[in-house]
């Protein structure tokens, strides 16, 4: 049922749906946690980076990332907060079925953004701050 045409249309109209509705809220996060990190001395950066390496993905162009290799794209089991999650998201370009490592890194900041929303906890209010 998941290699079918009608559930992988299915699937990228509920993935735009979702992005329309939530484009405000992770545009205004992408300029909030790029704000703060363009703030931050090298040597912040760096350490920060360290922490929470996915946040080096703000610092890159869509244009750049959609031709970063696989290996630019892991999880790590850094702590990231839900503004963190959208601003990194945002900034995703749309990735091809066969970069299917850098589509299930998105697919992935999506389900997490979710939880998220899905959750009460001190993890949603923003903070670069690393654990």
């Amino acid at each position: 049922i998941v290699n079918m045409p009608e559930y992988e249309q299915e699937q990228l109209t509920y993935f735009q749906k979702w992005k329309d509705d939530n484009h405000i809220k992770n545009k205004t996060a992408f300029e909030t946690v790029l704000i703060h990190l363009q703030s931050l001395t090298l040597e912040k950066q760096k350490a920060l980076f360290k922490c929470k390496p996915e946040l080096k993905l703000i610092l890159d162009t869509p244009e750049i990332l959609l031709t970063s290799p696989p290996t630019y794209f892991t999880n790590s089991n850094s702590k990231l907060s839900l503004t963190e999650l959208r601003a990194i998201y945002y900034n995703m370009p749309n990735f091809n079925y066969d970069q299917s490592v850098q589509f299930n890194f998105v697919q992935n900041l999506h389900t997490k953004i979710n939880h998220l929303i899905d959750i009460d906890t001190p993890r949603n209010t923003y903070s670069l701050k690393s654990k």
